[in-house]
């Protein structure tokens, strides 16, 4: 699992706050997920309304059974790109085939197994009501066969060199950052400078040369790779200009919304404008302050559409994560 912590920006009077991925809240929502999903169709969240998230309602739902409520109540996030977690699109096609909707389950299975968000071998061998329906469905074995076929396909299409490359890089970047929370110093620190160099000038000539690699080029898990090589060239904006440019060209299908929306924002404070997402913080001893930000009361509507959690919610996380790594 990644989550935004591995690139998320908080600026501290003595240093840059460099955070591993750890995102609490997220493995928090994974967890939950997981025990509904694995223990039993039973299981109650106790959870399921903290923080009045739509995500756990949905959860709580699914825990008591409620399967239409639960369908419905994740299908209104789907739809208007509201936050569903990372693992979390399978629950989607699970209450709604509870719910009795083979139509619309099938439907959702195959968009979301698309666009990589549903675990295929999940899809297939999880024992939940929902899933079983699926599969005695006379639709069933066509639409599997169809999604292998696609997903054949692409597999084809990936460059397996570049894709490795980028994991490989990516796990240098996330490798030296975690030396430095564990013992920040001048070594560790230089570290990092130098991996995030080495990076910026790969990535650089990789976009100069292809394009933005996205989701078809080289898998999700790279594509997000790249992402986090590029939210980390902060010592190259020119760079980061380009980068945004061409994420924004190959569109969502290839880019998720909310790392647009975060490498925005670190775009806008570089220039000397006012973030859009609200995705940048900076830190004042144990306080944290969201960087100047356009628009306050829309905020919550762009953080909605960009798949980013509330703003609350995000404070919070990274309070943790902070607090976590310096030990608090």
């Amino acid at each position: 699992m990644r989550d935004v912590t591995s690139a998320m920006n908080i600026s501290d009077s003595r240093e840059q706050a460099m955070l591993p991925r750890t995102s609490l809240l997220i493995r928090r929502t994974l967890i939950s997920l997981s025990l509904v999903l694995c223990l039993g169709a039973h299981a109650h969240i106790a959870s399921a309304h903290e923080g009045q998230q739509d995500f756990f309602a949905a959860l709580d739902y699914y825990g008591e059974d409620d399967y239409e409520n639960c369908s419905s109540t994740l299908e209104k996030l789907y739809l208007s790109n509201g936050t569903i977690p990372e693992g979390g699109h399978l629950l989607l096609v699970e209450c709604t085939a509870a719910a009795g909707r083979l139509d619309d389950s099938l439907r959702y299975a195959t968009e979301l197994s698309r666009q990589g968000r549903v675990d295929l071998i999940e899809l297939k061998t999880k024992d939940r009501p929902g899933l079983q329906r699926l599969r005695a469905s006379d639709r069933w074995k066509g639409v599997i066969e169809s999604i292998e076929s696609e997903r054949a396909a692409a597999s084809e299409r990936i460059d397996t060199e570049l894709r490795r490359q980028l994991l490989e890089r990516e796990a240098a970047d996330q490798d030296a950052r975690k030396r430095f929370t564990l013992g920040a110093d001048q070594a560790t620190r230089r570290a990092v400078d130098i991996v995030d160099e080495s990076n910026t000038a790969w990535l650089k000539s990789i976009v100069l040369s292809r394009g933005w690699p996205g989701k078809s080029l080289v898998g999700r898990e790279a594509a997000k790779a790249a992402w986090v090589l590029v939210q980390h060239a902060d010592r190259e904006p020119d760079f980061q200009r380009l980068a945004l440019a061409e994420m924004e060209k190959v569109g969502s299908s290839e880019v998720d919304p909310a790392d647009v929306a975060f490498l925005t924002d670190r775009v806008l404070l570089a220039s000397g404008k006012k973030q859009r997402f609200g995705t940048q913080f900076k830190t004042f001893g144990d306080r944290i302050e969201l960087e100047p930000t356009e628009d306050m009361p829309g905020l919550a509507d762009r953080r909605t559409k960009a798949g980013l959690p509330p703003i609350e919610e995000y404070r919070k996380m990274l309070l943790d994560a902070y607090s976590s790594r310096d030990g608090k």
